[in-house]
């Protein structure tokens, strides 16, 4: 019997065609906003687990999210540049190529 993948792993579009694309900041991978699976909704959030690492409890409030994702260009996530990541710290680029 084949194993299911696990249901925080949705499959993203190639970068190209993402419509609002960020940077994970767990594990530096590129995915769409707009192809998560929200997993709670609140009357100031939304949380969501993360599609490339399965980092659970990502939320969309502003004082919160730099810790989890930073919004990216569709030109950066197509690139895979290096970036500097919460900490100001240079990181190797990455992220999906299309």
């Amino acid at each position: 019997m084949m194993a299911q993948a696990p249901d925080w792993k949705i499959e993203q579009p190639p970068a190209a065609e993402m419509m609002f694309p960020v940077r994970c900041m767990h594990c530096r991978g590129v995915y769409s906003l707009t192809h998560v699976k929200v997993t709670a909704r609140y009357a100031d959030c939304s949380v969501w687990t993360s599609p490339c690492c399965g980092f659970p409890g990502i939320d969309d409030r502003p004082w919160v999210r730099d810790r989890h994702y930073r919004e990216i260009s569709k030109q950066e996530a197509a690139d895979g540049h290096d970036f500097y990541d919460v900490f100001g710290i240079r990181r190797r680029g990455g992220g999906r190529r299309a």
